[in-house]
């Protein structure tokens, strides 16, 4: 399974890895998150019955530096490029965190070719035509992660936010691969604190040392320049080429209740965003990190066509104040869903001249939401209301209701 490489016609080289064999029915194609690298997805022992391959996005890793002026429009064809050149014909797409918009974008490009797609942990496409005014307050980043206005980059002001965003994001990088760059206050800090979880998720990765290696062997190879993660945001922030609405594969979009990088509500806005045959939203009792304990079980789903529900359930060993946010915060998501669930029918907006090339047709996407434990939700605002009481009680989230 070692390291590999594939060089485009553009002349840029893209690292990757192959676990299992490409006469296997099923290939994944994994996109990492910012600051991560390909090794983020090793895996202890390869997936059954499926190949899996984990690239390196230009600026990361092993793979070529990445161009100054590098977006969607001009990435996505050499991934295609990419997986022409490993005469791979279908596949599914896989991404986490910002690697979540890069499989997006790969299915809706793929069309046809796309099985499959799923994300974790994915921020919402603020630009989509089906995107509303309230979409863009649940990417919560921090300043460093902000857009700088595309009127204000060149004016001394954007010059001076871009000095200061990229000082901020200089933590990504890592010079010296042969030292220690503070490993165990980044898995604490970062990885627990800052991305989120509680103690019974942050339990199972202190007892997963493969993953938590992998993580940090991602970081420490992660990006070449603090001018790469302040691209990915801009990128995220920007309108993204690729026209979600059209992706016609079965899309499971996976977030985490603590996920302490992007809100909860990112899901719902994504499913409003993605795909002619619908999406699936699913919430795992994880943060923004720890979902990636779930990553093999997803994967092997996937490839079935299947969602899954997390592996480790909340217990007692959530704080009161805990589990009263959660509960207000799941029947806020409830509540968001019976709305739409409810709404008269809105035409899809028309696109106007010389638009994004972001499409119109996902306005009215018809997509699930559950819980990850899979329980079977309130599918009526009175159910909704009626049970608010005892999920503030004990702390159960209860999402289930069907968007027509």
């Amino acid at each position: 399974m070692g390291e590999q490489k594939i060089q485009v016609q553009s002349g840029n080289t893209y690292a990757y890895w192959m676990d299992g064999e490409l006469t296997q029915t099923e290939v994944v194609l994994a996109f990492h998150d910012i600051g991560n690298c390909k090794s983020q997805f090793l895996q202890p022992s390869s997936l059954p019955h499926l190949c899996l391959i984990a690239i390196d996005l230009l600026g990361h890793g092993a793979s070529s530096s990445e161009p100054t002026e590098w977006g969607f429009q001009q990435a996505i064809p050499e991934i295609i490029e990419f997986l022409d050149q490993l005469n791979v014909e279908t596949l599914h797409v896989v991404g986490h965190g910002h690697g979540g918009i890069w499989a997006l974008q790969t299915a809706a490009a793929l069309g046809d070719r796309a099985k499959g797609c799923a994300t974790f942990g994915t921020p919402n496409n603020v630009h989509h035509a089906a995107a509303i005014n309230t979409d863009k307050h649940l990417i919560g980043l921090a300043q460093h992660a902000m857009p700088i206005p595309k009127t204000q980059q060149n004016s001394c002001m954007g010059r001076t936010a871009r000095a200061t965003r990229l000082r901020g994001l200089k933590h990504f990088v890592h010079v010296d691969k042969t030292i220690d760059f503070g490993m165990a206050k980044y898995y604490e800090k970062t990885i627990k604190e800052q991305h989120g979880g509680d103690e019974r998720s942050f339990a199972a990765l202190d007892h997963n040392l493969f993953l938590v290696s992998s993580f940090l062997d991602a970081a420490l190879f992660g990006v070449h320049t603090a001018v790469v993660p302040y691209q990915a945001y801009q990128r995220m922030w920007d309108p993204w080429h690729y026209d979600i609405s059209t992706i016609t594969c079965h899309t499971f979009l996976y977030h985490g209740h603590f996920d302490a990088c992007y809100k909860q509500g990112n899901e719902i806005a994504l499913a409003r965003q993605v795909g002619k045959h619908g999406s699936k939203v699913t919430m795992l009792e994880h943060g923004h990190s720890t979902i990636m304990l779930e990553f093999a079980k997803v994967v092997l789903a996937l490839c079935r066509g299947q969602k899954v529900s997390s592996s480790y359930h909340r217990t007692h060993m959530l704080m009161p104040a805990a589990k009263d946010k959660l509960a207000r915060d799941s029947l806020a998501v409830v509540a968001q869903v019976h709305r739409h669930n409810h709404s008269e029918h809105v035409p899809p907006k028309e696109e106007s001249e010389g638009g994004s090339g972001e499409g119109t047709q996902g306005a009215r996407s018809k997509y699930v939401v559950e819980s990850g434990d899979g329980s079977n939700g309130a599918k009526e605002a009175t159910e909704a209301k009626e049970g608010s009481a005892r999920a503030v009680e004990t702390g159960e989230n209860k999402l289930g209701a069907q968007v027509d």
